[in-house]
């Protein structure tokens, strides 16, 4: 039914009743088509606009509607329906000033207090401004007048507002006038859909969308309600119909079951999202339909995981993890971790890893030799718990990585890039990374232990001095000098360069992980300690000067087991968590 009632301003004859058929059977724009032949011979005839008008709204023929409009006003300038529709489309654009200029012109003819059109397009109006006004104005009129068009309009300001009860009560109210308007549909599915009731919601919406015109909200609803109790394929169908981020459409392509269609659809995307939902598909189709696609996707994962590397952005493991889970046959993504895990956790870790999936790579040389090399390192492990001392695990160690600006006239742009690389790609073994630019964040107690790289040259070369700082006294343990070439990859090669630095600095450093009596396991940052060598426990707590005295006794991988010199023994204690420097 439409927002006028025929019976206010025309008399039926033959073309409206052959409108009124065509709108009954919702073929809106046949009925167009209809009356803009009638036009033809008769121009001035302005119930045929308001018609055409009114669906081209119904429709979201903006611009249809606004033509038809400017067109009948050069025929009745005053009338109160066209210009209550131009008010409308006014507020749908939401030139709000020039609607409210409208409306205050159409207040002036008496009549219009008694348009119910203008009253439910007046109350829109309002609604956008204050909705409390809105709902003053219009309960003065549903209280006098018994029509489905103020009940609507109503439940539509209730819903704004969130009185749940009273919008049930108006739609309750306008449907027992009227079940031929879309938009009593709708506003049930939205009661519904806010109350969780996504049955219910269902209902009424696949009601709606019988009608034509735009149904993005209908949509929308639907495939959220469709999404809520478990439908996928369903909440797909209307997805398709809206337009929406790619994303969103896989994930619920996903959860239907259309893995084939997803990969055929999204293969190409360079969204890592999607292409999560793609290799997931992958994983879920048979081997024999998906082995290439599989091996394919497992390579490009595998490829972007060593530009994560290079770059040291996270999630290199967890690229890594996923190439192995689309091929366990990707020999070079089994390399790759295996190494990972050897340098950035410890050969026992790599072993581990490898002797797992040792049946997979019988006939591959290379990872054979791999798992034959740290067999042979581990093959020992019994030393490390016949000390009988408990190790804790404990958390990575922290690093204090200070860049100063000084007086070199390096650009604040580059120097915030050094800062940005650093605190996104050191990766260090048993260290995190922070980042200061303040001298005195070495005394901070929450260090174990201090880099610094300080800026020296911008000339050529981006030349740094990079040194291992006590950082409880701030004597230099050791340093060195790194030249970078001074170009646009300046960043990724200074990576390179200190971590290849670093390497030959940080296994004079260890930390306590264990202790019993004189006794204690240190777990050093390398592998280069020797029974025999002598160590200095740093007191943390007290701003650190040395406590006490040690030696190498035994080693096993990155751990060595160490005794309190004579001296220090009964009369010193070591805690977990110290700072020991080989020396």
């Amino acid at each position: 039914m439409l927002f006028f009632l025929f019976s206010e301003y025309v008399y039926c004859n033959d073309v409206i009743s052959k409108v009124s058929n065509l709108i009954t059977q919702l073929k809106y724009e046949d009925a167009i088509v209809e009356l803009e032949k009638q036009l033809e011979t008769q121009p001035n005839n302005i119930t045929y606009y308001f018609i055409i008008i009114d669906l081209s709204l119904r429709l979201g023929e903006i611009e249809v509607a606004e033509k038809y409009i400017n067109r009948a006003l050069r025929y009745d300038k005053n009338n109160v329906f066209i210009n209550s529709y131009l008010m409308e489309i006014h507020r749908i654009k939401g030139n709000l000033k020039q609607a409210s200029n409208i409306a205050q012109r159409i207040l002036k003819v008496p009549e219009s207090k008694t348009n119910l059109l203008f009253v439910v397009m007046y109350s829109r109006l309002l609604s956008e401004i204050n909705v409390y006004d809105a709902e003053k104005f219009l309960s003065l009129y549903s209280k006098v007048y018994r029509d489905y068009r103020l009940f609507l309009e109503m439940a539509r300001l209730y819903l704004i507002i969130g009185d749940d009860k009273k919008v049930k009560d108006f739609l309750d109210k306008a449907i027992l006038l009227s079940r031929f308007d879309k938009d009593i549909y709708l506003l049930y599915g939205e009661y519904y859909f806010k109350r969780s009731n996504y049955v219910e919601a269902i209902k009424n919406l696949e009601k709606a969308v019988l009608f034509p015109g735009r149904k993005d909200r209908e949509y929308y609803l639907l495939s959220s309600s469709y999404y809520h109790i478990g439908d996928y394929s369903k909440a797909l169908v209307y997805l398709n119909k809206l337009d929406i981020r790619p994303e969103v459409v896989a994930k619920v392509m996903f959860l239907s079951g259309g893995y084939s269609d997803l990969i055929q659809r999204f293969s190409d995307s360079n969204s890592e999202v999607i292409r999560y939902f793609v290799e997931d598909s992958s994983i879920k189709l048979s081997p024999q339909d998906i082995s290439l696609k599989r091996k394919e996707l497992s390579y490009y994962r595998f490829r972007k995981a060593l530009d994560l590397k290079k770059s040291g952005i996270p999630y290199y493991e967890l690229y890594l993890r996923r190439a192995l889970r689309l091929d366990p046959l990707n020999y070079d993504a089994w390399f790759e971790i295996a190494n990972y895990y050897r340098y950035y956790n410890s050969p026992y870790f790599a072993f581990d890893e490898l002797k797992v999936a040792k049946n997979l790579f019988l006939n591959n040389s290379r990872l054979q030799d791999l798992f034959s090399s740290l067999g042979d390192y581990v093959s020992n492990v019994s030393k490390l718990s016949s000390w009988d001392i408990q190790i804790e695990n404990r958390r990575r160690l922290k690093i204090l990585f200070e860049v100063e600006k000084g007086n070199i006239g390096l650009e604040s742009a580059f120097f915030e890039d050094i800062l940005n690389w650093a605190l996104s790609a050191i990766k260090l073994v048993n260290a995190s990374l922070e980042i200061t630019g303040k001298k005195d964040g070495f005394y901070r107690k929450n260090y174990d232990f201090v880099f610094v790289l300080k800026p020296i040259s911008v000339k050529d070369f981006f030349v740094v001095d990079l040194s291992l700082i006590n950082p409880m006294n701030s004597s230099v343990l050791t340093n060195t000098i790194i030249s970078v070439k001074f170009s646009d990859n300046v960043v990724s090669d200074l990576y390179y360069a200190f971590k290849t630095k670093m390497f030959s600095l940080i296994p004079y450093v260890g930390v306590v992980e264990g202790v019993r009596g004189n006794r204690f396991v240190v777990r050093f940052l390398g592998n280069t300690h020797k029974n025999g060598e002598e160590v200095i426990i740093l007191d943390r707590i007290n701003q650190g000067e040395e406590i006490a005295r040690g030696r190498i006794i035994d080693t096993e991988g990155e751990y060595s087991l160490v005794e309190l010199s004579d001296k220090d023994k009964y009369l010193k204690s070591v805690k977990i968590g110290q700072i020991v420097i080989r020396i």
